[in-house]
């Protein structure tokens, strides 16, 4: 015990060092960013021996690999305790990831077929999950609500798979850490290995359990925060406290539609508003109803605390409403900490942000998961169904690849109408 203390007060002191360093240049969370990647890679050089490199597109993209027995003895013990509620939970879990596939599914093709009329606007609502990322109708992604996000989400994740495997009997060979790579170790992952030759030769309902328990779960932790802190859902909403601690400063705005009045007035993203034509204006439901008692070409003033913007409104963009329209996106309620309460501020603030990634997180990562594209969990059940369904191996494998490359084909090309767009953009 004493030994593995010491080792995690090395670990820390590795880290803590190193950063403090850095960000006297660049921010905290670069800093961070930076010195996780070294840090990382030092950890893993020094513990070669017990790495096992998976080779994907090396030495470009690769997985680092620790097996370990860590975990297993607990889903031993859950399975065999609780065999049947978790056999009965698996044929839930199939009811809801076949659910969560079919919607996911739905969602793709309309953005196919948007993505064919309306390329540019559509493939803004894609972005990548990475840190430092600013992403669409959601807002920031810090390094560290990242990491702490996608290494949780892959605990349970992974862990699902391993009890419900467990749960039928199936072998679980190892668990494990390790660290998707792109040069150098970025992305921490959790991994369990069960017997996959066993598993492809179990009954197609043991299957669908196995494989769509990890997405349901994490569709449900989702589910569980929205319903215990409805604000991670709903930007309108107050985490618990909130409303106590803070007072209204105004409005703000992510972002500004290129081309329409408010950027042409000059506002920007992020500037907090407080009146609408001299009326002081505390949140995002004043706006909208002062908004909708105005009419295209009609004059509206928005002030700042040191600013007037005068916009002239125009038509919405897609005719969806008849009044005023000046191309503003992602409302945010503004408000300040109270004075006593200050020295909350930060720490408060930050819990309440990591509560809202997790939920994100959780939630897109169990949906994606469950799109039928090559690797994922939903891929492998979409697989077993086809089989089922056709018999015909070949005609059932050829589908499988067609669909699979579709749905990835339409992933890629939005991501690279999306971010070539903000590179022609900067030139």
């Amino acid at each position: 015990m004493k030994k593995r203390a010491l080792s995690f007060i090395g670990i820390f002191l590795l880290f803590a060092i190193p950063v403090s360093v850095i960000s006297k240049y660049i921010d905290f969370d670069k800093a961070s960013a930076i010195t996780f990647v070294l840090v990382a890679s030092i950890l893993l050089l020094i513990n070669r021996k017990k790495i096992d490199l998976e080779k994907m597109a090396f030495p470009v993209f690769y997985a680092l690999l620790i097996r370990t027995k860590v975990g297993i003895k607990l889903m031993d013990r859950l399975a065999e305790k609780h065999r049947e509620l978790i056999k009965l939970l698996g044929l839930c879990f199939i009811g809801l990831g076949f659910t969560g596939m079919l919607f996911i599914v739905i969602n793709f093709i309309v953005m196919l077929f948007q993505l064919v009329i309306k390329p540019l606007e559509t493939s803004q609502g894609v972005a990548l999950l990475v840190p430092f990322t600013n992403i669409p109708g959601i807002g920031y992604l810090s390094f560290w609500y990242f990491i702490i996000g996608i290494f949780s989400i892959a605990v349970i994740h992974e862990f699902a798979h391993g009890v419900m495997a467990r749960a039928h009997n199936l072998n679980v060979k190892s668990s494990g850490v390790g660290f998707f790579a792109i040069f150098v170790p970025l992305i921490p992952l959790a991994f369990v290995e069960p017997d996959e030759k066993r598993l492809r030769k179990e009954s197609d309902h043991v299957q669908y359990s196995i494989l769509s328990a990890s997405p349901s779960i994490n569709i449900i932790a989702a589910l569980i925060l929205v319903l215990l802190l409805p604000y991670v859902a709903n930007p309108y909403a107050y985490a618990p406290f909130e409303e106590k601690i803070t007072e209204p400063l105004g409005i703000s705005f992510q972002a500004i539609q290129e081309g329409y009045p408010a950027q042409a007035s000059g506002l920007e993203p992020d500037m907090i508003i407080n009146k609408v034509d001299g009326k002081d204006i505390t949140n995002y439901p004043e706006f909208v109803y002062y908004m909708q008692t105005t009419k295209p070409g009609q004059e509206v003033n928005l002030a700042s605390k040191d600013q007037t913007y005068t916009i002239t409104t125009t038509n919405h963009p897609d005719n969806k409403t008849t009044w005023g329209y000046i191309g503003v996106i992602g409302p945010r309620n503004e408000r300040e900490v109270k004075p006593k309460y200050q020295r909350i501020k930060q720490p408060y603030f930050w819990v309440k942000g990591l509560l809202m990634w997790l939920f994100i997180l959780n939630l897109l990562v169990g949906l994606i998961n469950l799109l039928p594209i090559y690797v994922t969990d939903g891929g492998r059940m979409f697989g077993v169904a086809l089989l089922k369904i056709i018999k015909d191996k070949k005609k059932a494998a050829k589908i499988y690849s067609f669909l699979a490359t579709l749905f990835l084909a339409t992933i890629v090309i939005s991501l690279i109408i999306n971010y070539g767009s903000k590179l022609i953009g900067l030139f």
